[in-house]
């Protein structure tokens, strides 16, 4: 017997909502609070961003352990990027011991050592130190039961402002066992209030694909996402101009487990852009609305390319 079902995809139905408790329409404070207990097999991280007025752009990163290992203990750690407008990029990271981490459940307060953060999903605060700055926020909160080299081959993502628009968008290949099914993810919103989050309806492109120098993986200098829906349609093109960051992921591996990793074969990378956000908005083939912005976006490869 042969199916076309894909083995790999979205929990989008409303079923799947009923099935996890979600509710489309509002989000509750249990959901930003801890979703794993930390033991074998599970991995949880927060990850916040900032692209601020002065062309400053600040990544901060709380984990509790290292996703591509999650059947180790507690490996809490905390990462902070910070690229300045005068080019200069800053980033320092620190691991601490297993016991110094701690998360509510009922509600966002992750504490690692003597860092803290903590929300009411609409204000977070990380830190004791106060720096007033403006600009505009991001924040998401993974989880999983398995290593995610086990699932996913590679990833596209991200996020970006451009006049009154709001975008998310990731472009998701899943591991060789499950067929290298890819899984779109859209959302696109005006003046805060949601257009579309149907990634089904959703068109993804790459152009001007190279392979990259220090990873040999290859990249795109350009992405576009084209949706189509009523009468009108929305095109959102990511068109890189620095690579902010580019690791392979083995340098971050010590000791006999890069030895096992060297043997076994494992060459996954990571790249960091910045560059243009643009959203067009067309109605019956004719542009009726236009804006670009500065935005940053990753690509990440667990695999081989393909």
């Amino acid at each position: 017997m042969t199916t076309t079902a894909p083995l790999a995809g979205r929990a989008a139905s409303g079923a799947d909502y009923e099935r996890l408790g979600l509710s489309r329409d509002a989000i509750a404070p249990w959901e930003d609070g801890a979703r794993t207990d930390g033991g074998p097999g599970s991995f949880e991280w927060w990850y916040f961003d900032a692209h601020l007025d002065d062309g400053a752009a600040l990544v901060v990163v709380f984990q509790d352990k290292d996703f591509t290992e999650p059947r180790k203990p507690l490996t809490p750690l905390v990462r902070i990027n910070l690229d300045l407008p005068d080019g200069r990029s800053l980033q320092k990271e620190q691991g601490f011991a297993g016991e110094s981490y701690s998360a509510a459940t009922e509600h966002a307060d992750v504490r690692i050592a003597g860092n803290r953060f903590e929300c009411d999903l609409q204000r977070y605060r990380i830190g004791d130190e106060v720096h007033e700055t403006a600009g505009i926020g991001y924040h998401d909160h993974n989880w999983g039961n398995a290593a995610l080299q086990k699932l996913i081959h590679d990833w596209y993502w991200a996020r970006g402002q451009a006049g009154p628009y709001s975008v998310l968008t990731s472009y998701v290949t899943a591991h060789e066992r499950y067929g290298y099914a890819t899984i779109p993810n859209f959302m696109l919103a005006r003046d805060g209030h949601i257009l579309t989050s149907d990634a089904e309806k959703v068109a993804f492109t790459v152009e001007d694909v190279h392979t990259d120098e220090k990873t040999g993986k290859p990249v795109a200098n350009v992405l576009r996402y084209s949706y189509s829906g009523g009468d009108d349609r929305y095109v959102v093109t990511y068109a890189a101009k620095d690579v902010l960051t580019r690791a392979r992921l083995i340098e971050g591996i010590h000791g006999v487990k890069r030895l096992a990793a060297t043997l076994a074969g494992f060459d996954g990378a990571y790249l960091r852009f910045s560059g243009e956000c643009r959203v067009q908005c067309l109605r019956a083939g004719a542009l009726v609305e236009e804006f670009a912005d500065k935005a940053i976006w990753e690509l990440m490869y667990f695999g081989h390319a393909r």
